[in-house]
């Protein structure tokens, strides 16, 4: 005989197991009731908006941060349980983003009234399914709203999130159920609902477009014959279950087949487990949990007894949890006369010997209209490759620290047993030293895990790069560090984080925090007007025709403008004029301005160029040379090139010049181009060029 444990317990606290789906991290259900699982067990939360009977759903992001969550929908005033209730839409910060109020979306009491799919090939946008209640067709909707599609982009609102498609009717009419799970493809969906005219099942193929046409499966129940409508595809996405039956379902076709009926399987509250083994099953009011071993040769005769409900009014709908378990509301009498309502859990699921304990935690319940029995509806297969891991420390691989400060490190998973490679058992050790320590922690259902974490030595002292500060003159200049610690020790023997100084200069400041000491030393310097000279042009002449270069003298780093327009340091001047030069550091310091004259000189050098020579040995202009007069040169360069640019001819000699022979041969009737490069006593450098032509 096989022994099920029964626990009355309420887990409080606690640290967390790395969990894998984290898009269920958080859960908002019923009277504004909430549980989220980063920290391994649920906790409850009373922070969330949400008013709902039955039908919910939540959706969180990849890190399990939460991004939306809804009731589904509405019911109007002539519902005479619930009454009137606005259908909602919230967002992470449990503002409604989109009211339903009670004529769009699905319907407040549906089992299944929403479920949140992410679009295919898409990180902003979320699909909204929600789905009708029975019995609450209006004359404006004679059919309900069946089954209805909503967008909401998350990028909208500052990250808030909008909708951006509202009330879409797909299929009517669709009572109650909605279920999908991933396509063979992993990336579409199927998403299966009831078609109310024939009870059959209507299969819609869900992409990145939108909603696809359906396929119609039978159920092999007759129309009305059954009042709970609640569809479960099990994580696998081979089996579906609805109304005590279960059925094969083909993820590459999305084609449903009844496989047989169940006679204990309750057509309300059930769930798949995660590895989709198991069907449990509540089996009714004051009954029992059961579970069904969907690989057993007969499945019906598997059916086993996991725990009596012996005190349960009424046991909502059972849910997979991202930590591998399966939650479900429970009325317990005693609870109920005592307005709560309590979160039953089924752990280990899919071991040999499951756990059931009761009310690990409870929500108020105020008065009987307030009654709430459904939790987040999910596409399961999002929980169908739940891991187990730990992580020492919420994670962290590496924890530095000052001799003797030995830190106390943390297993985090709070219900295992734990062996450390130091030798101990307790779930928190406090390292012995520095070192690599490591843990093995076997969970509550069996399952184990490992997480090391390196306690580095975090004694250092360091030297950074010089900080180069450049400061205007008569300033006083403030020197601050660029890390924070607690002490600081400057060159100048002060000891505040901020230094104030006047005079250029090395300094420097030894930061402290704890054992780690940085060493951080500054160049400072003062940006002062310069004065700026001339060279180039110091005669302060020009001649007809000549090239002057005048040269500013100025530091580095400095911004350059000449009246005329240039920004170099040296600019070239071909007529008489006052040339000015504005000079600026690029830290706002400073502009200073200076002037250069050049006037028309008395004694200019003057140089005559011809512009054509004969070359034949005839005496007659056989030579090209230049024609000074009243030149005293100092530096002298004439050169010719070809028209393709290859120089024939070079001198220094002023009085040398070409005779037309290139190599000791004629050169080619052609036009030339000379350059002629000189400087002269009396100040200046100039440059002339221009075109001759050989004829021959």
């Amino acid at each position: 005989m096989r022994v099920y444990l029964f626990f009355f317990l309420s887990i409080i606290g606690g640290s967390g197991v790395v969990l894998g789906q984290k898009q269920a991290n958080i859960w908002y259900f019923g009277n504004a009731a909430g549980i989220e699982f980063s920290t391994g067990v649920p906790r409850p939360l009373f922070d969330g908006k949400i008013d709902a009977f039955e039908g919910c759903a939540t959706i969180c992001d990849d890190q399990g941060n939460l991004l939306f969550y809804t009731n589904g929908g509405g019911s109007s005033t002539s519902n005479t349980v619930n009454g009137f209730r606005e259908g909602m839409i919230w967002n992470q910060k449990h503002e409604p983003i989109y009211n339903m109020s009670d004529t769009a979306g699905g319907g407040y009491s549906a089992t299944q009234s929403a479920l949140f799919l992410s679009k295919p090939d898409s990180d902003d946008i979320i699909y909204l399914f929600t789905m009708a209640q029975l019995n609450a067709q209006t004359p404006a909707q004679p059919d309900g709203r069946g089954l209805s599609r909503f967008e909401i982009d998350r990028s909208k609102n500052n990250g808030l999130g909008a909708v951006t498609l509202a009330d879409e009717r797909i299929f009517t009419p669709a009572f109650e159920a909605l279920s999908a799970t991933v396509q063979a493809n992993n990336r579409d969906y199927w998403l299966v609902c009831m078609d109310e005219n024939t009870f059959n099942f209507a299969v819609f193929p869900v992409t990145e477009n939108g909603v696809g046409a359906p396929a119609f499966y039978p159920t092999g129940i007759a129309p009305g014959a059954i009042s709970n409508r609640v569809l479960k595809i099990s994580p696998d996405g081979k089996y579906l279950a609805m109304s005590g039956r279960l059925y094969a379902f083909d993820k590459a076709t999305g084609a449903v087949q009844f496989i047989q009926e169940l006679s204990q399987l309750n057509s309300y509250a059930f769930s798949f487990s995660p590895q989709s083994r198991y069907l449990y099953s509540a089996t009714g009011f004051f009954g029992s949990l059961i579970r069904y071993d969907l690989e057993a040769p007969d499945i019906e005769a598997s059916m086993e007894t996991i725990a009596s409900l012996f005190n349960s009014i009424w046991v909502g709908l059972i849910q997979i949890g991202p930590d591998g378990n399966l939650y479900f509301l429970d009325q317990d009498l005693d609870f109920f006369e005592n307005h709560l309502t309590g979160l039953d859990v089924i752990k280990c699921p899919d071991a040999e010997n499951p756990v059931v304990q009761k009310a690990i935690l409870t929500f108020p319940v105020d008065t009987l209209n307030e009654v709430f029995v459904g939790l987040p509806n999910f596409a399961d297969h999002i929980f169908q490759h739940i891991t187990f891991e730990v992580a020492i420390n919420s994670g962290e691989d590496t924890l530095r620290v000052c001799p003797g400060e030995w830190p106390v490190l943390d297993a985090v998973y709070p219900e295992g047993s734990y062996t450390w490679t130091t030798g101990d058992t307790t779930r928190q050790i406090q390292a012995p030293g520095f070192g690599v320590f490591g843990v093995t922690v076997t969970s509550f259902c069996g399952e184990v895990a490992t997480d090391s974490i390196w306690v580095k030595n975090m004694e250092t002292d360091e030297t950074l790069p010089d900080q180069i500060e450049t400061f205007c003159a008569g300033d006083t200049a403030f020197l601050a560090p660029p890390i924070t610690g607690n002490t600081y020790l400057w060159s100048t023997g002060d000891t505040t984080p901020m230094l104030a100084v006047t005079a250029a200069g090395q300094y420097s400041v030894t930061v402290g925090e704890g054992c780690v000491t940085t060493t951080v030393p500054f160049l400072v310097t003062f940006s002062a007007p310069p004065e700026i000279t001339f060279s180039g042009g110091s005669a302060g002449e020009i001649c007809p025709g000549d090239t002057v270069s005048i040269v500013a003298d100025i530091p580095p780093g400095v911004s350059v403008l000449w009246s005329s327009g240039d920004t170099t340091r040296a600019i070239r001047a071909t007529t008489p004029g006052i040339y000015s030069v504005v000079v600026a550091d690029h830290a706002g310091c400073f502009e200073v301005m200076a002037s250069k004259e050049l006037v028309l000189g008395e004694n200019c050098c003057e140089i005559q160029m011809p512009n054509a020579f004969t070359p034949d040995n005839d005496l007659l202009n056989d030579v090209f040379r230049p024609l000074p007069m009243g030149c005293d040169f100092v530096k002298y360069r004439l050169r010719i090139f070809s028209r393709w640019g290859k120089m024939v001819f070079e001198t220094t000699d002023p009085t040398a010049g070409w005779d037309g022979n290139l190599k000791g041969k004629p050169a080619t009737g052609d036009v030339y181009v000379w350059t002629l490069d000189y400087e002269v006593e009396s100040g200046g450098t100039f440059s002339k060029k221009g075109e001759l032509v050989v004829l021959r």
